[in-house]
């Protein structure tokens, strides 16, 4: 899905989170929702500090869903689609928001 260069950007920026952070997806049964957590599923294979977790108690608007959390807390930030095009570099720096150096 990922170009080689994109993903050895995303292994730089991914590598300055100092705590494990915990991507929640809700999605159903349709192309999106699968294409969403294909995209999901790639970028946790570039960090061992970041969790894939699917979950049906995720509280949200839309689906697909992503809410980018830590172990111990839920900051409330809730992704509704897939997170590419031009939410895609906000998506990525949510997740650097939440823990690191």
């Amino acid at each position: 899905m990922f170009s080689e260069s994109v993903k050895e950007n995303l292994r730089k920026e991914l590598k300055k989170l100092i705590e494990p952070v915990v991507l929640v997806f809700h999605g159903r049964e349709d192309r999106e929702s699968e294409e969403t957590k294909n995209l999901l599923q790639e970028i946790i294979s570039l960090s061992e500090k970041i969790e894939f977790v699917e979950s049906e108690g995720l509280s949200c608007e839309g689906y697909p869903c992503i809410s980018i959390q830590i172990k111990e807390k839920d900051f409330g930030i809730r992704f509704m689609g897939k997170p590419d095009g031009g939410e895609f570099p906000a998506f990525v720096q949510s997740i650097l928001m939440c823990l690191k150096e």
